[in-house]
């Protein structure tokens, strides 16, 4: 058995399989490590929009996700900072179906809880998924919790060294644009002024 998973060669005159060349292994380790990177972009991915509503539905219904992520790893984009433009691709999607009064209502809603770093998503999380359970708070669209808890969970990444500040700030300003209804056009441009602007340095 170990012997046919390692070698694919003709047996010798010796009588002992042979090894093939070794650039041969070469497609299975690339095969392998973009299944590990794709696994893990969706891994983050389903963190980062936990409350998303049907989101397994949503992503397997994605018509590009699959060359997307290839295409970021292609480009050598880490895992944290692909699953949050997949977050992004996957809100916008969201945003489509959702009013501009809902939208404006979790606008307001988050900046409500900005200051402490969202953490009140991250309690309200907890506080709903412990046995006792905690009430939803009344008057709060989902699209709140579902974009709350993202941008905790993009600080969790930044704080843990996972996600660059460019890539949060990325995050934060097109989940800002979509709320506020801007154009694609307007969002490609604020997020091309941020990818392009040159990083903060500590005095």
């Amino acid at each position: 058995m170990a012997a046919s998973s390692h070698f694919t060669g003709s047996p010798s005159s010796s009588g002992r399989l042979s090894r093939p060349p070794a650039h041969m292994g070469a497609p299975m380790f690339g095969l392998l490590n973009g299944f590990k990177y794709r696994s893990e972009v969706m891994v983050q991915t389903h963190a980062i929009l936990n409350f998303v509503p049907e989101l397994a539905g949503s992503l397997k219904t994605f018509p590009t996700l699959k060359n997307t992520i290839k295409q970021l790893r292609k480009e050598g984009v880490p895992e944290a900072e692909a699953a949050s433009l997949i977050s992004l691709l996957v809100l916008e999607r969201v945003m489509v179906q959702t009013s501009m009064q809902d939208r404006t209502l979790t606008l307001g809603q988050l900046r409500e809880h900005a200051d402490d770093e969202f953490r009140f998503f991250s309690q309200l999380a907890r506080g709903l998924s412990d046995e006792q359970g905690s009430e939803y708070p009344e008057g709060m669209p989902i699209l709140t919790m579902a974009t709350g808890f993202s941008l905790w969970y993009i600080g969790f990444l930044f704080r843990e060294k996972q996600l660059s500040q460019r890539a949060c700030d990325v995050y934060m300003a097109d989940l800002a644009g979509m709320l506020l209804g801007k154009s694609d056009e307007e969002r490609r441009r604020h997020r091309l002024r941020i990818a392009t602007r040159a990083p903060q340095t500590s005095a």
